[in-house]
């Protein structure tokens, strides 16, 4: 799973917006990318679905980031800005039993 820099549109909820990283969870279909937001919040961990992860030289995140599972959601492709590198294999299998959980597969 990569990492990217992104731009998630703003809604009328509480859900993340702005210029921030994303986990990239699907291959781009017709467009359209699903992804999960991170946090630099540390109290989002308070949260079900959440994981922290550390920063490291392989997935290029700055600091510690909490990826926000449970707002899993649709944006278009041209939304994703850069490509910062990849989530540890560790965490990748963390990510995927979450999903499966939120997801009830």
């Amino acid at each position: 799973m990569e990492i990217y820099l992104a731009e998630i549109p703003k809604t009328n909820g509480h859900e993340q917006f702005g210029f921030r990283p994303v986990l990239l969870v699907s291959q781009p279909i017709s467009e359209i990318s699903l992804i999960v937001p991170f946090t630099s919040n540390i109290l989002a961990l308070r949260f079900p679905y959440t994981l922290k992860i550390e920063p490291s030289l392989k997935n290029g995140l700055s600091f510690p980031s909490i990826l926000l599972i449970f707002q899993l959601r649709a944006i278009d492709s041209k939304r994703l800005r850069k490509r910062l590198d990849e989530l540890e294999e560790f965490y990748v299998v963390q990510v995927k039993e979450e999903l499966r959980k939120i997801l009830n597969i």
